[in-house]
């Protein structure tokens, strides 16, 4: 019996070492991809969409809809310049985990076998070698999403494009995704050229709701409601949520009030009711059909909304009820009747305007003459009709949801800061319409991923007048930004896919702010020179003698070096100097001078051609071009660990405390 288990003992460790070493992610065979493609998919993959739904499910249920106004398509957070992160931080954490543990990077061996056709090229050309985490980074794009975190998706999203040429499917849910963001973000143009591209070849079939919803949001977004509806109305047939399928129902029957189509906007509402509708939805359903009825057909409106302030179920909603009929009643003109509501709406401890409950305290009040009651039946005319007006009952249902309050303050009194230790962000600025921000998005979003895989940079674009900027996030302090911003200066792919006409910055986020209040460029140039003169200072480039923000300065390659500090890039002429600077050169320019240029270039190539040639100078350059790349991904590897450790230490945090939070509210 010792002897049987001795060796069960050593079977069983025999295994558990090839489980351990023998499916590392730096070995890529048909047995490592199969085994970090189900452990992917049935572990962290599945906790991370598991998470993902109880997290989209749990919004829906505790989301509460203001009727008042025009209800949003998709419950995300549209917080002006909200931080990084939200609700499905748990899913990007777990996406991230993935990608991270189970990523086989490494090449594989070829098959001598395998006839080397363009679909085995193509596969042994690839970056990714784990079949299934493409899922863990779409999932990862579509929580960026949901959170609101559209630039950090976009990025998402381009990696994938980048890293999935081949995969049609992916591709094409990828770029709905996109679609969605660049709505959001307003940006149309964008959307369009997905939405052209998506269109010219038929969609697979598990994607074609998915289309026709975000189509409609992209409609929406742009605020043509006729072009919406038919979109929408799919969407809605193809919705399983039934909490979102009714305040889809209820949007469209405001889109078709918007358009003033009454009886369309009533039959809507009307599709909202029924026995499993909760009883807040119908009530809500039959104060819009009340708005766009009229005649008998709106007084039957009326008495059931009567009818239900004294109804059992709707004890809860007896204020919300009495609010509705006095509307109802100040859009007809009705001051005595839309009073009582409105005073039975104040008893039921209804939130109302303060002329609103002066009109409801005046019901109890007795009039002592008829001069005064003159005066208040005048008062109450004139109150009404602002009322009205305020509502919008007669033209619209609800009021504009995006209007905001702005507010100034004097910023001449306030200082830049001088402290590097702060946290900085990367600028890279530019003139308005001079540079396509997509493609600059693009460059930005295609260097962090190739030089910094698992690490989070916030992306935005800012406007810093009289220019705009894309602005880098996630750097504690200005020695960390630089070393970054020394690396993307260097880089020669990103050199050639960044836009032309633009200058980076390096700016600390408190005087970033500062700038954004109102302190100018010139400001903080000055500044700059007073405290930090010619030496090191937390600005990217020097500024040339006769610099001015409003022109655009060109990224040139050749003008970068090493110390990204110490180099002057020159400043782009304005348009009419610039022809007649190039027409005076082209007179100049000799048939000689030009002959001479075409002999020097001829001798270089020539040069370069004979060292290429020679075989001990190639071994030479291979060699150090070897080198210096084993140097560079050691490096690259190093940094990206020590990201990791940082980031989620960062994330154990802040799940700590949001279980903290939790138990805080439990007791």
């Amino acid at each position: 019996m010792k002897l049987k288990d001795n060796i069960l003992f050593i079977f069983l460790g025999v295994i558990c070492t090839t489980l351990l070493f023998g499916c590392s992610t730096k070995k890529n065979t048909s047995g490592t991809r199969a085994y970090h493609a189900f452990t992917t998919q049935y572990n962290l993959f599945f906790n991370a969409q598991q998470a993902y739904d109880e997290t989209l499910n749990a919004r829906y249920d505790s989301y509460r809809d203001d009727f008042s106004r025009m209800l949003p398509m998709y419950l995300t957070d549209t917080t002006q310049n909200k931080k990084p992160g939200g609700a499905f931080d748990r899913t990007i954490e777990k996406t991230m985990t993935a990608i991270r543990e189970h990523s086989i990077a490494s090449k594989p061996r070829r098959d001598p076998g395998q006839e080397m056709t363009q679909e085995y090229r193509d596969w042994l050309r690839q970056e990714e070698f784990n079949p299934f985490l493409k899922n863990a980074w779409l999932l990862m794009g579509k929580a960026q999403v949901q959170n609101s975190d559209y630039t950090d998706a976009l990025s998402t999203f381009s990696q994938i494009l980048r890293m999935y040429p081949n995969e049609k499917e992916l591709i094409s849910e990828t770029q709905i995704w996109m679609m969605r963001a660049y709505a959001a973000m307003g940006w149309f143009y964008d959307a369009e050229n997905l939405i052209n591209m998506l269109q010219m070849n038929p969609l697979p079939k598990n994607l074609k709701n998915l289309f026709n919803e975000t189509y409609a949001y992209f409609h929406l977004q742009r605020k043509d409601y006729a072009s919406a509806i038919p979109y929408l109305q799919q969407a809605i047939r193809s919705e399983d949520n039934p909490r979102q399928k009714r305040r889809l129902q209820y949007l469209t029957g405001q889109l078709y009030q918007l358009m003033e189509q009454p009886a369309n906007a009533f039959s809507a509402f009307q599709e909202m009711k029924g026995l499993s509708t909760p009883p807040d939805i119908v009530m809500q359903a039959v104060i819009g059909q009340s708005k766009v009825s009229g005649g008998n057909q709106q007084q039957k409106m009326i008495g059931e909304l009567e009818k239900m302030t004294g109804i059992s179920r709707y004890k809860d909603r007896r204020a919300d009820l009495f609010v509705a009929l006095g509307d109802i009643f100040t859009a007809k003109n009705d001051t005595a009747r839309a009073n009582k509501y409105y005073a039975e709406a104040k008893k039921e401890g209804a939130n109302l305007p303060t002329s609103v409950i002066a009109v409801a305290d005046s019901v109890k009040a007795p009039a002592d003459s008829s001069m005064l009651l003159a005066e208040q039946h005048s008062s109450e005319r004139e109150m009404f009709r602002a009322v009205a007006r305020a509502r919008n009952l007669h033209s619209q249902p609800f009021s504009p949801q995006d209007e905001t309050e702005t507010t100034s303050a004097t910023i001449d009194s306030v200082q830049f800061n001088i402290n590097q230790d702060a946290p900085h962000v990367f600028l890279m600025m530019f003139s308005e319409n001079q540079v396509n921000k997509n493609n600059l998005l693009f460059a930005i979003a295609n260097y962090n991923f190739s030089t910094f895989m698992l690490r989070e940079f916030g992306l935005s674009f800012v406007e810093i007048k009289p220019m705009e900027a894309l602005q880098i996030k996630g750097f504690n302090s200005y020695e960390e930004v630089s070393a970054y911003g020394k690396m993307l200066l260097s880089d020669s792919v990103f050199i050639a896919e960044a836009p032309t006409q633009i200058i980076p910055l390096i700016i600390s986020e408190e005087n970033l702010q500062i700038l954004l209040k109102g302190k100018t460029l010139a400001d903080y140039q000055v500044f700059y020179k007073t405290h930090f003169g010619d030496g090191s200072a937390p600005v990217v480039l020097k500024e040339p003698k006769k610099y001015s923000p409003e022109i655009p300065v060109a990224i040139s390659q050749e003008k970068y070096t090493n110390d990204i500090g110490k180099e002057t890039v020159p400043v782009a002429q304005p348009e009419e100097k610039r022809i007649a600077s190039t027409e005076k050169r082209s007179v100049e320019e000799t048939q000689a001078q030009r002959q001479s240029e075409l002999e020097r270039k001829a001798a270089e190539a020539l040069k370069q051609q004979t060292e290429k040639t020679d075989p001990k100078s190639r071994r030479k350059i291979l060699k150090e071009r070897e080198r210096e790349r084993r140097k560079l991904l050691k490096q690259r590897e190093q940094e990206r660990a020590a990201l990791l450790k940082q980031r989620e230490k960062a994330l154990n945090e802040r799940q700590k405390q949001r279980e903290r939070e939790l138990r805080a509210r439990n007791r």
